[in-house]
């Protein structure tokens, strides 16, 4: 199961933008970015929203099946 950061990790590293464009267009601070990039820290759901609004990504956590 892939977990959400490392689909945004991927998808980041990806995109021809520099970190500090991609931060300056979801309005986050460029450090908190990069410092998340690194696996030094986490960021905010809202920040995840927005991440994956701009990256044009689906991001679901996976549920187990019902039983």
């Amino acid at each position: 199961m892939e977990k959400i950061s490392k689909k945004l990790r991927d998808a980041l590293a990806a995109r021809p933008e520099s970190l500090r464009q991609i931060a300056e267009a979801i309005e986050m601070d460029h450090s908190q970015l990069s410092r998340f990039l690194r696996g030094e820290r986490t960021i905010t759901q809202a920040s995840i929203d927005k991440l994956g609004i701009y990256l044009g990504l689906e991001l679901k956590p996976k549920r187990p099946p019902k039983s």
